[in-house]
């Protein structure tokens, strides 16, 4: 059961069955939870009782939303919410928008990703949005109006976990996923994470790329002492598309495109790498020595950068005396320092906030303390 994935127990409108959820959660515990979920989820929490100002049942099969008023804020009955906590909506971003950005529209109809089939709602009621490794909310003029923490939204806000949440006349909390495991098992008991023998490849996806969200999970429930354990050396942060280049994307590309300066252009064009961690750990596969690491799209490359203009064997860092040096192994699209570009196998050390371009693609050095600092935000 520990290998099922989050979609087996999706339902239909993005809703996650319970039920079964819980079930995992007790059977499997938190390591296997956190594994499969990854995301921030919508949990219902309850609905508020009050006055219709027109009865749905009087306005028939495809009526519109009924301003609905609150009476004094006041929960239905425990019995009533039986159906209302039964509502867990999964914001799954896939892995080729973790660096980008992801819609959730909430409304009362099929339209939407996350679908409240009731009168209060509207059909277009709020937008929930995934952006820069952030959730935000907003609300789309509804007529019975959004609100976080008990404060109607009038603007774009920035949410976080443990965010009460109000669509229509129903309540919803917010929660990330150890959060929502504690919700859902509060009585197993969870050791300590430092005493689980985790390791880097339980914070890495299969091109040795951190998966961002479970890393800045990881953080907020472990110091940083922890993490630089498991993660000793400089990370590189991607931040944008190399500026004045253009660049035309094809799929399933074997070879390097080269790519040439385009006049006049101006600005950054992002790319797919932004906010793309890679860690300096070896691949197992990795033909270089122990304290090398080799930057490139080959299978046996140590951090595997999977876009076209960087080349199978693109780069290298060296460890030497507690000092990383980068070095341009011929590439096609070169290699640079703060906008030096390196001369082939011209070795150079690198420092903390240094930015490194490969290819077509910035990178910042990070120190582990930092990244640690930024993501317990």
């Amino acid at each position: 059961m520990a290998n099922r994935s989050l979609s087996a127990l999706l339902q239909e409108c993005s809703r996650i069955r319970r039920s079964e959820l819980q079930q995992f959660a007790e059977n499997e515990g938190q390591a296997a939870f956190m594994e499969l979920v990854r995301h921030p989820t919508l949990v219902g929490a309850g609905r508020l009782t009050g006055e219709w100002r027109d009865s749905p049942e009087q306005r028939g099969r495809g009526a519109g939303t009924v301003l609905f008023v609150e009476k004094g804020g006041s929960a239905t009955p425990e019995e009533e919410n039986a159906g209302v906590r039964d509502m867990l909506f999964s914001l799954v971003v896939p892995p080729e928008r973790l660096a980008g950005s992801q819609r959730f529209r909430v409304g009362r109809t099929s339209e939407s990703e996350i679908v409240i089939p009731d009168y209060s709602v509207s059909t277009r009621h709020a937008l929930l949005q995934y952006q820069d490794r952030h959730y935000s909310l907003e609300d789309l003029n509804s007529t019975n109006g959004t609100s976080v923490n008990g404060a109607p939204l009038d603007a774009k806000v920035s949410l976080r976990d443990g965010d009460r949440i109000k669509f229509g006349r129903f309540q919803f909390q917010l929660a990330w996923p150890a959060s929502l495991f504690a919700m859902l098992a509060p009585q197993v008991s969870r050791p300590p994470v430092e005493s689980a023998p985790l390791t880097l490849n339980d914070l890495t996806d299969a091109l040795g790329r951190f998966d961002y969200l479970y890393l800045k999970e990881f953080c907020r429930s472990n110091g940083v002492d922890l993490f630089k354990r498991l993660i000793p050396h400089p990370v590189l942060v991607g931040s944008s598309f190399f500026p004045g280049m253009q660049w035309q994307r094809k799929e399933n590309v074997a070879a390097t495109i080269p790519v040439f300066p385009a006049g006049g252009m101006a600005g950054k064009i992002m790319s797919f790498m932004t906010g793309t961690l890679f860690p300096l750990v070896k691949n197992p596969a990795s033909t270089v020595p122990e304290r090398s690491f080799l930057i490139g799209r080959a299978p046996t490359a140590d951090l595997r950068m999977n876009e076209a203009t960087v080349s199978a064997l693109h780069a290298r860092i060296d460890l030497q005396e507690n000092r990383f040096f980068l070095s341009d192994l011929e590439s096609t699209n070169g290699t640079s320092i703060n906008a030096h570009t390196l001369r082939p196998f011209d070795a150079r050390e690198i420092l903390i906030g240094d930015k490194i371009r490969i290819g077509k693609n910035f990178f910042v050095l990070v120190s582990p303390d930092t990244l640690h600092a930024n993501l317990v935000r």
